[in-house]
């Protein structure tokens, strides 16, 4: 095989195989081999491997669809040395049970909706009985920017709806892609559907890093909590704690509005304010109080406070002893 799967340009052409009796398994094997970047197989146990597929060879990519028995595939690190280019392969199940496997992700597929791999790095597909199954196999120059997302979105379930439009578009037009000829009507619909993935593709990416920047976010505040009474938390340790460059955690804080030190002042204020209206802490004197709180200095405590509630700490102590 050659490990370069490069389709000729031009004409699209269909092509039709199905595999049966003793030798379909070795059959099915030698063939996905001869269409696709190589993969590994699993072994199978079953004798009565069945499997049917229908490619076209796009003038960019192909479009398979398959419908096969249980197994396994995986494209391991060795496969991808020899290859000298990677593709990115979308996937849709249209029957069966799929899951997708990659860069420590996995996606079980709901019912025609669409995961995305890399073909360069290692992943897994595992396909159960009578699994069936559209491929769209691309060249990275269909996707711009492809190199940069790749690792955000792959082994992630794209939107249901995005994935169902394409796959209706593709279905619906296949068709007319095998007739057409070389008059350029095929790379229209082809644009059209590239595009709508293109558009899935980066807005999975881009959600996916906004979750990944609220969960830190909030691994921050939590920390802030947790460690507030400590006066030697600033800046510099909030970053160490969160294994982030100072420079990376003032980006997520302004993004919210804030500064790290802020945060941790406000938290120290708030938890002092509390003290001194609960009756529970009458017995504490205001020292104490922003000491435990993680304040260092009274004096500067104090008139932060008033700027910060628009009266003395004595002042809400007082309010607290009435209440």
């Amino acid at each position: 095989m050659c490990e370069q799967w490069q389709r000729p340009e031009g004409c699209i052409a269909a092509r039709r195989e199905r595999f049966d009796g003793p030798r379909a398994w070795m059959g099915w094997r030698e063939f996905v081999d001869a269409s696709f970047p190589r993969l590994e197989f699993g072994r199978n146990e079953h004798a009565d491997f069945r499997a049917e597929i229908e490619i076209l060879d796009l003038p960019a990519g192909a479009l398979a669809t398959m419908r096969t028995g249980a197994h396994a595939v995986t494209r391991t690190r060795a496969l991808i040395e020899r290859a000298e280019e990677g593709h990115i392969k979308l996937m849709w199940r249209l029957g069966g049970d799929v899951l997708v496997e990659q860069d420590g992700r996995s996606t079980r597929l709901g019912e025609r909706t669409a995961s995305v791999c890399d073909t360069a790095r290692p992943y897994r597909l595992h396909l159960s009985a009578d699994a069936r199954i559209s491929v769209l196999t691309l060249p990275y120059r269909c996707c711009t920017g492809w190199e940069r997302i790749s690792s955000k979105v792959c082994a992630l379930a794209l939107p249901a709806a995005t994935s169902r439009a394409a796959l209706a578009a593709l279905s619906s037009l296949r068709d007319d892609l095998v007739a057409a000829e070389c008059d350029g009507q095929s790379d229209d619909v082809l644009s059209a559907i590239h595009m709508l993935l293109y558009s899935a593709l980066h807005g999975v990416a881009e959600s996916e890093a906004g979750g990944r920047i609220a969960q830190r976010f909030a691994r921050a505040r939590r920390y802030i909590s947790e460690h507030a009474a400590d006066p030697e938390l600033g800046p510099d340790a909030l970053a160490t704690a969160l294994c982030m460059s100072r420079r990376s955690l003032y980006q997520m804080f302004s993004a919210h509005g804030l500064t790290p030190a802020r945060l941790i002042l406000d938290t120290r204020l708030e938890r002092c304010r509390a003290a001194l209206l609960d009756p529970a802490h009458i017995n504490r004197s205001v020292t104490e109080i922003a000491f435990g709180c993680g304040f260092a200095d009274v004096s500067s405590f104090c008139r932060l406070y008033k700027r910060r509630f628009g009266v003395s700490p004595r002042a809400s102590r007082s309010l607290g002893a009435e209440s």
